[in-house]
Parts: structure tokens; C-alpha cells; sequence
């Protein structure tokens, strides 16, 4: 599943074998119509696109709709942004209502036909498309992800400068060196947002990854009472956080950590570092920083030189199953995906692999050549486990860096091993 991102150009195809009719985009964007279109009831009339992006509702949507409707007349988009979006859309489906075009929220995999309709009439086979496999069932695709994120340290150009720093590190040993050259002239090396305990999630979903190459690495868990073992990829992750804490690598004050201030502190070059995923890039740009003086590497997890990054989804695009416009749906999702500039806006890379990476951070993490490790789908007693148990994966890593580590890790691997056992038990 670790695949190098090819920098080519998608030959845009048309959208074919859409409830009798045929409408797509050419290679230069210009609508491509056939004379049944005029007269068909699912290429007349208002789309409803449903979105978590409160954020763009204003201002890019506004944009994307009127673009798509220049080049598909009969159909008019209408975008609805939800706050708490997962909460509120899975309260629509439960009521049977189905937006024409929607993100799936955290869903059974099992009830994708439920509420969506299938998208295998977009054309596209499933090794073109990163992470198919995560809302499919039964051979069908239901949903297609908005985008990919990349997980490496972003960094601020301008506070290595001033270190002397000339070059990113390429293995731990010289990672810490480079923390310590920081250090040395009153910058923070690594903004951990410890507060925000989210932020933490890379050091169990990304870094283990890193250091084990494989994805399934999680899953692995399951085979075992006592996951949280000194040698797993899980606590070797954490042993390099807590590293850090003790060399005083992160912030001075853990409990007053505050994400949006970590953004506008690594802008400034008051912190240099931090290890998140590259739609980081735009946000810290908003925030003031140069574009030029903001970079990505990838996080050198051990001493090998072997550089890896990890993969990961964003939402997917769904088509509501009740939708009386089937076939524009699914061209405002192909066209969304193909024509629209949402995935470079946003800092992602493209879903499609064969399409050219854009962000020029995401070209520099590339020239390192990484292996993309890339995420797995949960197994269902992994997920069992998480959720029994009321396991937060950031709560341990909190838990780990200022406690016994000892204590921390028995602490969970009982916990982890009554659950199990129970879970196995059950008929």
C-alpha cells in the first residue's frame, strides 16, 4: 500500500451512461451536451451539496457554483454548510433525508446502500483513487475522498535559518540535534498542543506507522493482551515525545498550549516545528507567515534514512440515494474532483494518484522520495475494543509523557486485555 505520487496531468473524461444521456467536460473544461439533455428531470433543477466547510460557504462555494453552472446551464448548486456536521447529518439520514450530495459521515460500512448510490458510473477504476476501499461494500464504491492529506513535519524556514540549520534532518539522532540548535537560541523546536490533546493523535496513528511500514500496524493489536509493550511501534513512538519533553524540546507550559496561538506562533518563527498533516501549509499562511518561509519534510521516526510519510483520507463525497437528480449529482462530484481547484485550496492532495501535486511544500516533502505508508481500514474488533473501553489513543500519549511510563503502559494493557477477553467471549 506505499506508492511514490506521480506528478502527471488526468486526461479528464467524459461523464458516460448517466440514466440514457451523456454530459461531460473535455479536456478544456467546455460543456459537452447531447440533445436529451434539455428534457431530462435529472439535469434539471437544484443540486443540494451539504459540507462541514463553513468556512468556504461565502466565499470558494459561491465560486464553485457559479463555475459548474457555466458549464452544466440546467443545474443549479446549492451549498449547506452544518456545524457539528457529523451529529447533525446522521440525525437527517436517520429521518430518511438524503442530501443530493453530501460527505459520509462515520458510518457501518454495511449501510453505505442504505443512503448513498453507487459511483462506479464516474468511470474510474479503483486503483486510480486512493483509499476506494474505505466506503466500499460488496464490489460497489459509495464514496470517493475530497482529497489526501500527508503527515510530515512543517517547519519554519526562517527559524532554521536563524539556528544555522542549513538542511532538514534525515534521521532522529539528527532531528534532536536540530532541536537543540533551536533550543539554543530561544525558539520552540516542536509545538506538541498537548492542551488540545488532538493534535496528539500523530504520535499513535502516524509515527507508529512510520516506524513499522505497514499500516495494519493498529490492527496488529488486536492479536495480543498486552499491546503496549517497550519494543511496539506504539510505544516507541511515544518514547520520542517523551524525549523530547524531557530536553525541553516542547512547550514551556504543556497545560497552556492553544492550537490557534501554535499557528500564529509557528508563522511568526516563534515555534519551528510541528508534525501534522500538509493542509497545516495554508492555515499558517493565513496566519501571516511567508509561503516561501514554510516547509515539509518528511519526520525521520528512527536512524535508518529511510524517509516515510503516511497517507491518510479526507471526507468522502457521497450521492444521496434519494436524490431526483442522480446523474448532475455525480457530475458536480466528478467535476468537483477534476475541474475544481478545492484539493489545492485546501492543501491536499489529489485523490485521483495520477494527478499533479500543486502545493509547492507537498513538492518538497515529494523530492525526499518517501515510501507512503499508507492507513488501513479499522478492524472491527479494534474498533470494539476503542470503543468499549472509552480507549482515547491521545489520552494515553498525555498520560504516558508525564507519568510512569511503566505504570501508564500496565495500566493500559490490562485495561486492553479485559476488554479483549471480554469481546471474545461474548456469543
Amino acid at each position: 500500500m506505499m506508492r511514490q505520487i506521480r506528478a502527471a496531468l488526468l486526461f479528464v473524461t467524459a461523464v458516460a451512461g448517466l440514466s440514457g444521456c451523456s454530459i461531460g467536460l473535455t479536456q478544456t473544461g467546455q460543456t459537452a451536451t447531447t440533445p436529451s439533455v434539455a428534457a431530462d428531470p435529472e439535469w434539471n433543477g437544484t443540486i443540494t451539496v451539504v459540507t462541514n466547510r463553513t468556512d468556504l460557504i461565502e466565499t470558494k462555494y459561491k465560486q464553485y457554483a457559479k463555475e459548474f453552472k457555466s458549464r452544466y446551464p440546467t443545474v443549479t448548486i446549492q451549498f449547506e454548510a452544518l456545524r457539528d456536521y457529523d451529529k447533525n447529518i446522521k440525525i437527517r439520514l436517520a429521518s430518511g433525508e438524503t442530501p443530493d450530495v453530501m460527505l459520509i459521515p462515520l458510518i457501518p460500512v454495511a449501510d453505505l446502500p442504505k443512503f448513498f448510490l453507487p459511483l462506479g458510473s464516474l468511470g474510474y477504476n479503483p486503483s486510480e483513487l486512493y483509499f476506494s476501499e474505505f466506503k466500499s461494500y460488496q464490489g460497489d464504491i459509495y464514496g470517493i475522498s475530497s482529497g489526501v492529506a500527508v503527515t510530515g513535519v512543517v517547519y519554519n524556514k526562517a527559524a532554521f535559518r536563524k539556528a544555522g540549520i542549513t538542511e532538514p534532518p534525515r534521521t532522529l539522532d539528527e532531528f534532536f540535534a536540530v532541536c537543540a540548535k533551536l533550543k539554543q537560541i530561544g525558539v520552540v523546536p516542536l509545538a506538541s498542543n498537548f492542551k488540545d490533546r488532538w493534535p496528539l493523535q500523530v504520535w499513535t496513528s502516524d509515527v507508529p506507522l512510520l516506524l513499522s511500514g505497514t499500516g495494519a500496524i493498529k490492527n496488529e493489536m488486536t492479536k495480543t493482551d498486552a499491546p503496549f509493550q517497550p519494543d511496539s511501534p506504539y510505544v516507541q513512538s511515544m518514547a520520542i515525545l517523551k524525549k523530547l519533553y524531557l530536553n525541553n524540546y516542547l512547550e514551556s507550559n504543556l497545560y497552556d498550549t492553544n492550537w490557534e496561538l501554535s499557528k500564529r506562533d509557528m508563522a511568526e518563527g516563534k515555534t519551528a516545528m510541528t508534525i501534522n498533516g500538509n493542509w497545516l501549509v495554508n492555515q499558517l499562511i493565513e496566519n501571516g507567515a511567508k509561503p516561501e518561509d514554510i516547509g515539509m519534510f518528511p519526520f525521520p521516526a528512527d536512524n535508518s534514512g529511510k524517509p516515510r510519510a503516511t497517507l491518510y483520507p479526507d471526507r468522502f463525497y457521497a450521492v444521496g440515494k434519494n436524490t431526483k437528480h442522480a446523474a448532475a449529482a455525480k457530475a458536480f462530484v466528478k467535476w468537483m474532483l477534476e475541474q475544481s481547484d478545492y484539493e489545492e485550496y485546501s492543501g491536499l492532495i489529489p485523490v485521483l494518484k495520477n494527478r499533479a501535486v500543486k502545493l509547492p511544500q507537498l513538492q518538497e516533502l515529494e523530492s525526499y522520495r518517501p515510501e507512503y505508508v499508507e492507513y488501513a481500514l479499522d478492524s472491527e474488533l479494534y474498533s470494539q475494543i476503542l470503543n468499549k473501553a472509552q480507549l482515547e489513543m491521545p489520552a494515553v500519549v498525555q498520560e504516558y509523557l508525564l507519568g510512569d511510563s511503566e505504570q501508564v503502559l500496565d495500566k493500559y494493557n490490562k485495561q486492553w486485555a479485559r476488554i479483549r477477553n471480554a469481546l471474545r467471549a461474548s456469543p
